[in-house]
């Protein structure tokens, strides 16, 4: 029994340190992360556009990528929530990535980028893409103010609209690519008048 509570309290102590400082209006029951529900926007507010880095430490801007529905996933290494959640966001950037989606998942590491291009390597998480935030400086643009001794303190995912707004919000790890998170984000698709893929929709885990 405790071997079976343990992963959900990483999930529920990790969550304590990605907490929402903004207000926002929780989703109707039908997509709830493995800790908390999606967080509507309302209204939708224009995103922050401060820079982050690629693997070559070349910035790039959230602005680059108007016209596509983003999920911005602020994680770490060593974050245990992240740890679960990342094959999920592999498999949602291998369904709906492409010119009218993207996942941006955004490291906040400190130990360089090798750690990041290790972690995602060993567990084949091949779909990602590798951008860095090490000061947390986009982060904290989002809301994300460090505290001594806790780490970065904020939102762990955002969801931007085509029009670079942010709409929605989830704190802790989430089934990303479950039937209920993919009809979330196609909706947002739609409103930008752009029709999503027609991929089969996987069960969540697999």
């Amino acid at each position: 029994m405790e071997k079976m509570r343990s992963p959900y309290l990483a999930i529920g102590l990790a969550a304590l340190l990605f907490w929402p400082f903004s207000g926002g209006v929780q989703a109707e029951p039908g997509f709830r992360g493995m800790t908390h529900n999606y967080v509507y926007v309302e209204p939708p507010q224009a995103a922050p556009d401060g820079p982050f880095l690629d693997i070559l430490g070349v910035q790039h801007r959230l602005s680059q990528h108007r016209g596509k529905v983003l999920l911005v996933n602020f994680w770490a290494t060593w974050c245990p929530a992240c740890i679960i959640e990342m094959p999920h966001l592999n498999r949602l950037q291998e369904i709906l990535g492409g010119d009218r989606f993207q996942v941006m998942t955004i490291s906040q590491d400190t130990g360089g980028t090798q750690v990041v291009e290790n972690f995602l390597k060993k567990r084949n998480l091949k779909s990602l893409p590798l951008y860095f935030d090490p000061k947390s400086e986009l982060g904290k643009a989002f809301g994300q103010p460090r505290r001594k001794g806790l780490g970065v303190k904020g939102r762990a995912s955002l969801l931007i609209d085509a029009k670079g707004r942010e709409v929605g919000s989830l704190i802790g790890a989430a089934y990303w690519d479950s039937p209920e998170a993919l009809t979330l984000i196609k909706g947002y698709m739609t409103e930008a008048g752009k029709p999503f893929p027609s991929n089969p929709t996987p069960q969540a885990g697999n």
